[in-house]
């Protein structure tokens, strides 16, 4: 069985959704509502006998027995908690991170997830989630050198902010500001948000902006053996100025943001890509881009598949117990594997650029 918390948000439909159609389980969404509200007892009603809807998580635990995957889509200041309450009733668990502080709490809980007999898996999204994954796969193929990029931008732009809603804003805030780290010369080091500005060409897309922002690979660089490993977000040109010079120096920067981005939707809908650039010690170079795009027959963004399917597919390893006991890193997974499961969903990990046709 799986648990989903947090289970009327748009990431965890789509992770619902993964599950319905992907595995046979049964899957216990868990929210504050009373009731679920009726479009999304509409939307799931073909799969109304595996679905069991609880409106909070006082009165719900005792029904449930051990081994089963808890899916936390709650917001990241539950995960520590989160973690704590499943190893106490020996459960699995996988989030989605984007707090390097609270995984490396996560993490001091390794003897006693495995004390417990349960998989704790934090970061399991996008980025941080696979890219992480990618990472140590390239690393362990012998590239000295990877650069990731990686960002969610609207498909059809409006300067100067150029970007909708695609998840919370207080999000959004977090990762463009901290600290991050990268490895250079095969040393780790830390360096702050917005930093290292560059322009990045990508297909279909042409040139874009690309900053340092924190939580995108989450520790990942400390269990790397390279050379140059970085992190950056991607957007429009003249993003990046914009949050500066109007967005970060108001009281609430999060709250700003919120009421002035228009939400994703079939007539704003969102891209996703991910650009890995490589190189190798004797000179050698490669690039790999990948792509999502809004799915208008179930009305999901680009981010909440891209994040969505890979925390699904990893809580379905778990499930399958296809990993081992403890708290488990991205960067410990087999990405091809995770990627082939994700891609038996529809547009996932695409190579082709999207087409640009008219609203």
């Amino acid at each position: 069985m799986y648990i989903i918390l947090g289970g009327l948000g748009i990431q965890a439909q789509a992770i619902l959704h993964f599950l319905f159609t992907q595995t046979t389980e049964s899957v216990v969404v868990v929210d504050l509502s009373d009731s679920p509200p009726k479009s999304f007892t509409n939307r799931w009603v073909k799969f109304k006998d595996r679905v069991i809807y609880r409106c909070s998580h006082d009165h719900w635990e005792e029904d449930y027995d051990k081994g089963h995957v808890v899916i936390s889509c709650l917001p990241t200041e539950h995960n520590l908690s989160c973690a704590y309450d499943c190893i106490s009733r020996k459960w699995n668990m996988v989030d989605l991170g984007g707090v390097t502080s609270t995984v490396r709490k996560q993490f001091a809980l390794n003897n006693a997830a495995r004390n417990a007999g349960i998989t704790i898996i934090p970061d399991c999204g996008l980025a941080p989630g696979i890219v992480s994954s990618l990472a140590a796969m390239y690393a362990s193929a012998g590239w000295s050198s990877v650069e990731i990029f990686c960002g969610g931008i609207p498909k059809f732009p409006v300067p100067p902010l150029s970007y909708s809603k695609m998840f919370y804003s207080g999000g959004v805030i977090k990762e463009f500001s901290g600290i991050a780290q990268e490895i250079r010369d095969g040393k780790i080091v830390n360096v702050p948000a917005r930093s290292g500005k560059e322009l990045v060409f990508i297909p279909g897309f042409g040139v874009l902006e690309a900053v340092v922002t924190s939580g995108g690979v989450s520790t990942t660089p400390e269990h790397l053996h390279l050379s140059r490993f970085s992190y950056k977000t991607l957007r429009y040109p003249g993003h990046i100025e914009y949050l500066e010079k109007y967005v970060f120096s108001q009281p609430d920067p999060a709250k700003f943001l919120d009421e002035l981005l228009d939400d994703v939707d079939p007539d704003n809908p969102d891209v996703i890509i991910l650009h890995i650039r490589l190189r190798d010690e004797t000179g050698g170079q490669a690039t790999r881009s990948f792509f999502w795009e809004y799915d208008k027959d179930m009305g999901f963004s680009a981010m909440s598949q891209a994040t969505g399917y890979v925390a699904a597919a990893t809580a379905m390893a778990i499930h399958d117990k296809k990993v081992c006991q403890g708290v488990i890193g991205m960067h410990e997974l087999d990405a091809e594997k995770l990627m082939l499961t994700v891609e038996n969903m529809p547009n996932q990990f695409m190579e082709t650029p999207p087409t640009f046709q008219g609203k």
